[in-house]
């Protein structure tokens, strides 16, 4: 399937990616880069509130219902959702009726209702939202780690607020929210789909966003971190929940793309060995892998895992030694990157035949570098790694002060010295 997007720009500056695709949908993404981090104290949760209120009623539409039907009985989904960095309005249509979704989304920025009545009901709904999410012992655990090691930044804050916060925003709160923070200057709006004639639908486009005004708004600030060790007791439970934390040494950017990719080779051999060794051979934990967390500027790595806490100093022993097992007495050889490669190919593989990951993809390499992503750029950098380059490129991935974050049962260990004892790094 091709991939061979093109970026214009409305009157107001809005740029407007356009990806046709072979397929009998087209989807559609409304991003502006307003979030959670960009809120003060006493707004914390108002960027998660007015996205609620934005698909609410509007004067055509003048319920939650009635809105959201318009979409679904014209073979269409609508949703929208709030993070850290970004408050998004996305759908999917069929080809033919696509115009509806362009039209809905457009509506509910420029004539939403803001019912009193109907935001009381929604303070309800968010304060639940808080509750279960507070509930979640996987958000509860995000929620410690990036307080710990990402503190006074805004992404120690959750996206959901306060309880405060959410019982006293009130509708002109909201609505002024909105008018300082929804801008032709923030606002990246993506399609990919169906696509017969770009020309008609950029001029659709103008006349239902070129009313944004193209006011200034905060850039955003990077966050800095903050290497720690912290546990969180939960009453009443037996495992815990483990995360060690390094920072990228090659931050994401235009110039570090090749170091980048020979990491992330790195990195899915790490993962696999991972695995390998702490799951497979010593029967362990049930699950062990990598991920990662943080913002345009700044990435921290994390290995992540849950045992048993009698297991725990074990787990984070064998952890470090298969460190230094890849680091230094077996590093990464021709059959695990020929292995990195392939697993590689197929998510390109299942990227390119998703609207939705391509519809993203764009928007955010957008966002940060003012360019249209180039898918094949990214496979021929795939094809010239070469094995010294990962291990060049790689060699300096734990060298950074580590971050020690768990949560769960009760905890005496000291996890950072047992790291010590074991980590020799290169």
């Amino acid at each position: 399937m091709k991939f061979a997007p093109i970026a214009y720009k409305l009157s107001n500056g809005i740029p407007v990616i356009l990806d046709p695709m072979d397929i009998a949908t087209t989807g559609m993404t409304v991003s502006f880069g307003v979030g959670a981090r960009d809120e003060a104290p006493h707004e914390y949760g108002i960027t998660h509130f007015l996205e609620h209120m934005l698909c609410k009623g509007t004067q055509r539409f003048p319920s939650p219902r009635l809105l959201k039907d318009n979409v679904f009985v014209n073979g269409g989904e609508s949703n929208a959702s709030t993070s850290t960095d970004e408050m998004q309005f996305y759908g999917r249509m069929l080809a033919e009726k696509f115009h509806v979704l362009a039209e809905s989304i457009s509506d509910r920025l420029q004539n939403s209702l803001f019912d009193e009545k109907v935001l009381e009901n929604e303070r309800g709904v968010i304060l639940d939202e808080l509750g279960r999410s507070r509930n979640s012992m996987d958000n509860q655990f995000y929620r410690h780690t990036v307080e710990n090691v990402l503190v006074n930044t805004g992404f120690a804050h959750p996206t959901l607020g306060t309880p405060e916060n959410i019982k006293s925003f009130s509708r002109t709160q909201v609505i002024d929210y909105m008018r300082r923070n929804i801008s032709a200057k923030n606002a990246i709006i993506g399609i990919s789909g169906k696509i017969d004639n770009p020309d008609a639908l950029i001029s659709s486009l103008e006349k239902l966003y070129g009313w944004i005004p193209s006011i200034d708004v905060a850039a955003p600030v990077p966050i800095t971190v903050t290497p720690t060790v912290a546990h969180k007791s939960s009453p009443g439970k037996e495992n815990i929940k483990l995360g060690i934390g390094f920072q990228d040494v090659w931050p994401w950017g235009l110039k570090n793309r090749y170091a980048n990719k020979c990491v992330s080779i790195f990195e899915n051999t790490f993962s696999g060995r991972l695995y390998e060794n702490i799951r497979n051979q010593a029967g362990l934990v049930y699950g062990i892998g990598m991920s990662s967390f943080g913002d345009e500027f700044v990435t921290v790595n994390t290995i992540d895992t849950e045992c048993a806490r009698d297991k725990i100093e074990s787990v984070v022993a064998k952890i470090a030694k298969t460190v230094n097992e890849v680091m230094i007495t077996k590093p990464v050889n021709d059959a695990e990157l020929a292995r990195a490669r392939m697993v590689k190919k197929y998510n390109a593989a299942n990227f390119i035949e998703d609207s939705a990951a391509r519809k993203r993809m764009l928007i955010n390499f957008y966002r940060q570098f003012g360019l249209v992503y180039d898918f094949a750029k990214d496979q021929k950098l795939l094809d010239k790694v070469s094995l010294s380059d990962v291990i060049k490129n790689s060699r300096d991935y734990f060298s950074k002060p580590i971050s020690m974050i768990t949560m769960g049962a009760e905890l005496n260990a000291d996890l950072k010295s047992v790291w010590m004892d074991n980590f020799k790094g290169r």
